[in-house]
């Protein structure tokens, strides 16, 4: 992204930032004159992260700009696998989750009175489903799986937990399951409360 140097002073980036061992930063130029545009580069590795869904991080650079030396952003990212695109054949072989429903309605609920509903997983596939991460959109969700591997034509019940924490009026959340399933790797099964 683009940055400018609004300043009355050069701005020299001294080569050093903190942020996580995931997040590479590259400055360009190196010094930055009033008035000129420079650029950081932002590099993300998905796979050292080791995470699914939305991410947030924070990285600092460090500059001699005396009057705040340090600059602070936030990098946002939603992790989800990469899968090329396959074959035919190669389609037939694969993994094939299929939900049983994808909304889900929890009714009228009493405001810190948790309830739970349950959906179920199917491996329509012909090689293994792996149930990489389930998550819910709130910290007022929890979920259950009771198998995270399922062979052809087997299936797994999640239980989606809702807790409404003094929350009032109408809720709607949404619990995101990541799988190897290359078609449709990530699904979503949205519910409301009252």
């Amino acid at each position: 992204f683009q940055v400018m140097n609004g300043g009355k002073k050069a701005v020299s980036y001294l080569g050093t930032y903190d942020g996580p061992a995931y997040i590479r930063v590259h400055v360009e130029p190196k010094v930055l004159q009033p008035g000129d545009i420079g650029i950081i580069r932002i590099g993300y590795n998905g796979k050292l992260r080791n995470a699914y869904g939305f991410q947030s991080d924070n990285v600092v650079i460090h500059t001699d700009d005396e009057s705040q030396p340090a600059k602070s952003f936030d990098v946002l990212a939603t992790l989800e696998d990469f899968f090329p695109e396959l074959t035919a054949q190669e389609a037939a072989k694969s993994a094939r989750l299929q939900l049983n429903q994808t909304a889900l309605d929890f009714g009228r609920i009493k405001q810190n009175q948790a309830t739970a509903r349950e959906v179920t997983v199917t491996n329509l596939g012909q090689s293994l489903l792996e149930l990489r991460s389930i998550q819910g959109n709130c910290t007022c969700i929890t979920t259950e799986v009771n198998k995270q591997s399922l062979k052809t034509g087997q299936s797994a019940t999640i239980r989606i937990s809702f807790n409404p924490q003094d929350r009032k009026g109408t809720q709607q959340k949404s619990v995101t399951i990541y799988s190897n399933d290359p078609k449709d790797p990530v699904q979503r099964v949205v519910f409301t409360a009252y």
